[in-house]
């Protein structure tokens, strides 16, 4: 914008800008730094010297950073997936239970599920000794629900011994029971991965090793 001119005008100062004359009562004020300020919601003023300017008000349009994109991508995800997911048969039955007075719709609660992955708590070993039939517990959880549990056997080189799907404990749906189908001869070193998954798919891991 072009810098304006002061027109001396008795107990006012009037400015030209663009055309336009523009009166204030900023002569009314003894200190000049109190001139620089609003007028209303568009008009800025501001002391520059013995000057006093009156410009538009500034715009200041910040880019978003990756990081804000990244979660607005997520939001984004999470609201068309809920709003899927609804459609599908017996799935608004299920959500809408959950409903309180911080998520008050099925909806709200579908949208939660999807921003938020289940958690592996932990593997219990205990009655695993390598033998067909050994049994490991993962202890499994889920904002909403967790949808099922995978484990993986590993040798202390990384290499596959067997893999499969845990099964929910009767009465206790935290926790999952995978059942031993391959033989090991040797325990050292062996991780078992626990990866629980929820109804997005989102996933929790936790790998212990033994000793």
């Amino acid at each position: 914008m072009d810098s304006v001119k002061p027109i001396p005008t008795p107990g006012y100062e009037t400015y030209v800008s663009g055309g336009f004359k523009i009166k204030t009562i900023m002569s009314t004020l003894k200190n000049p730094a109190d001139r620089s300020g609003m007028l209303g919601q568009n008009v800025a003023v501001r002391q520059v010297g013995t000057r006093t300017l009156v410009k538009s008000r500034p715009s200041y349009k910040r880019e978003s950073t990756p990081k804000q994109l990244e979660v607005q991508q997520k939001f984004l995800g999470a609201a068309d997936w809920a709003t899927w997911k609804l459609t599908q048969p017996g799935q608004e039955e299920a959500y809408q239970p959950r409903a309180s007075s911080k998520m008050k719709s099925a909806y709200m609660v579908a949208v939660t599920d999807y921003l938020n992955a289940p958690k592996v708590k932990s593997i219990d070993a205990k009655k695993y000794g390598g033998a067909v039939g050994d049994r490991i517990t993962v202890h499994a959880l889920d904002d909403f629900m967790v949808a099922k549990v995978e484990v993986e056997i590993r040798d202390a080189s990384g290499a596959i011994i067997e893999q499969g799907e845990a099964i929910q404990s009767p009465g206790h749906n935290q926790f999952w029971i995978y059942t031993a189908t391959v033989a090991v001869s040797s325990m050292t070193g062996v991780k078992i991965l626990a990866i629980a998954y929820d109804n997005p798919g989102n996933q929790g891991v936790l790998e212990v090793v033994m000793p």
